[in-house]
């Protein structure tokens, strides 16, 4: 029966995943709030009280509410540092794993686990860093430098992808995507709460970094030894599972395999995967459907590093509240987008391209509303109409996912996860330049500038429609 299984709990997965999304959203919480806390002390000298109530303070006194945008503008440009910091090594990454992962689709247990090993790592220097609160707040671009080296959350999007593709048929991939999509965002969402709430509790430093830092410990421990328990692949055909002889295979030991990571010859094929000539305009339909993930990727990622600055400047938020305004932010939408998506595809049956065009209307309208709207209230109805915006770029996936071989499908996802560690960087770099020029007079703007870039997005949609339909 153990046995039974072990051989069919390929399932189990999806749990670890889960685990390690939780993991991620309370380190990456943690950190956040590290950054800004040792800019407050050190950066401008300011006491622990005033840092801890940097969003109580008195609106009337210009001058504190002067460094209290000071210090807002500088940890939301330091994001962009950190973010810059972790985008190089990812990128590297991205051209070696595509490849790679095609030809060894076993190997995702190790990299996952290379992933839990690393982001152990990270939260141990996070925990040093918390203890030696006087540091130079620039030791915490070592941890971006850290976890990019596992190509980061990037990585893990690229590894389920794969995942995805081995363990389900085509015809049911666009509610395994979705399945996919609410977990991660339940993944993050319970890892804010986690994290917002611990974060507050009582404790010999400023903050209980301590807590949360234990908490993502534990949870990647465990995550690092089940990966190697559970079953990857559900089908085992030559094209996907075995690309080799099972002879020649169970000649190399698995240090052998993992050895030919670096292999230029995957960065070759993984370019030449992109540029190949391909039937039916398959190339330039491949090209434009990237470039609607990316700018999709910009739009997703480029507000969260920002979130926490706007909440204290806007809402006047403190941790907590930030914490669990994130988590309703990725829970919220959970249930308006399962009924719209059982309506719309079960119910009215429309085409793919028309519920895109409906997750973009969402899109902008949510952003036009957070920007014109600046109370909470407000916001949390905003990101209630915008929730099939996240449908976006399922639909997009659905479609790469059809064109593309599944002996190709890791390498050009693992080009998609290039764009996803450039996006943060190139999101958040133009949001925080918007922020920082109108934090005093019109500090909603970045969602304005962003409801534009989502119509730009939403005009090439419409071209890909109808070019390629």
């Amino acid at each position: 029966m153990f046995q039974t299984f072990r051989r069919n709990n390929y399932y189990l997965f999806d749990l670890n995943i889960f685990l390690l999304v939780i993991a991620y959203s309370v380190e990456n919480l943690t950190n956040t709030v590290l950054i800004q806390d040792k800019i407050c002390l050190e950066s401008f000298n300011q006491s622990e009280k005033f840092c801890i109530e940097l969003n109580q303070l008195n609106p009337i006194d210009s001058d504190e509410v002067s460094i209290k945008n000071e210090i807002l503008q500088q940890s939301a440009t330091f994001k962009n540092y950190y973010n810059l910091m972790q985008a190089i090594p990812m990128i590297v990454w991205s051209f070696f794993l595509g490849s790679f992962i095609d030809q060894h689709p076993k190997t995702i247990r190790y990299i996952v686990a290379w992933i839990n090993l690393i982001g152990f790592v990270t939260v141990l220097l996070i925990l040093l860093e918390a203890y030696f609160i006087n540091l130079n707040p620039y030791f915490l671009l070592l941890n971006g430098l850290l976890f990019g080296l596992t190509g980061s959350i990037s990585t893990v999007l690229t590894v389920i992808n794969q995942y995805i593709i081995l363990n389900t048929e085509e015809e049911f991939r666009s509610i395994r995507f979705i399945i996919l999509q609410i977990s991660l965002v339940i993944g993050l969402a319970t890892g804010s709460l986690i994290g917002g709430f611990l974060i507050n509790l009582s404790s010999t430093q400023i903050r209980n970094y301590n807590l949360n830092c234990f908490i993502s410990l534990l949870i990647y421990s465990i995550n690092f030894v089940t990966i190697f328990l559970i079953k990857i692949g559900r089908h085992s055909t030559n094209e996907i599972v075995e690309p080799k002889s099972k002879t020649k295979n169970s000649q190399r030991s698995v240090l052998k395999i993992m050895l030919r990571f670096f292999s230029l010859d995957h960065v070759r094929q993984t370019l030449f995967c992109l540029i190949r000539p391909r039937p039916n305009r398959s190339r330039s339909h491949i090209f434009i459907l990237i470039s609607i993930l990316f700018l999709l990727y910009v739009l997703y990622l480029g507000y969260d590093d920002l979130l926490f600055q706007f909440t204290q400047r806007v809402y006047d938020f403190d941790s907590g509240q930030y914490s669990r305004l994130a988590a309703l932010t990725n829970l919220i939408p959970i249930l308006p987008l399962l009924i719209a998506c059982y309506l719309l595809i079960n119910v009215f049956k429309l085409h793919d391209g028309t519920i895109l065009m409906v997750a973009m209307f969402c899109g902008v309208l949510q952003q036009i509303m957070i920007g014109s709207l600046p109370t909470s209230q407000f916001y949390l109805i905003a990101i209630t109409i915008g929730s099939m915006f996240g449908l976006a770029s399922i639909i997009v996936k659905t479609k790469l996912s059809k064109i593309v071989p599944s002996n190709e499908i890791g390498k050009i996802f693992s080009l998609t996860s290039i764009l996803e560690a450039l996006s943060p960087s190139i999101g958040t770099l133009i949001f925080t330049l918007v922020f920082n020029a109108n934090v005093d007079r019109y500090p909603t703007l970045p969602f304005h500038v962003g409801a534009s870039i989502t119509i730009l997005t939403t005009i090439i949609i419409i071209f890909e429609e109808l070019y390629f339909r």
